[in-house]
């Protein structure tokens, strides 16, 4: 919960529901709803992971693997100084791309990240 504020201040999560139906059962008390998600999600996903069956093959993936592509291709090499010139350009205190990451958090940051970048 640290980088929500950061990332979007002001930003509040979203409404609980104000209906929940869980195994066939309806919920329409705030409290009551409040108290089904936690134990809900808690649980979800060791029921999800006994629902998959074990593996076939005695516990080789490679069965599940894609036929290795040989194909290759070379990035052309960018400087520092490009990266930051690029981020830098980048529009609004508040706008985002499709990692909705505002470009002042990328701006702020820009030391930290732009010599892994190059």
């Amino acid at each position: 919960m640290i980088i929500n504020p950061v990332v979007k201040p002001g930003h509040s999560h979203p409404p609980l529901p104000t209906r929940l139906k869980l195994d066939r059962k309806d919920i329409d008390k705030e409290d009551e709803i409040k108290r089904e998600y936690t134990p809900y999600f808690a649980s979800i996903g060791c029921l999800a992971a006994n629902s998959v069956s074990e593996p076939r093959s005695n516990g080789d993936f490679t069965i599940y693997l894609c036929p290795p592509c040989h194909k290759s291709f070379v990035i052309e090499q960018v400087t520092e100084t490009e990266v930051s010139w690029k981020l830098s350009a980048l529009k609004g205190p508040s706008s985002s791309g499709s990692d909705l990451l505002p470009t002042r958090v990328v701006k702020t940051i820009l030391p930290a990240i732009v010599t892994p970048l190059t």
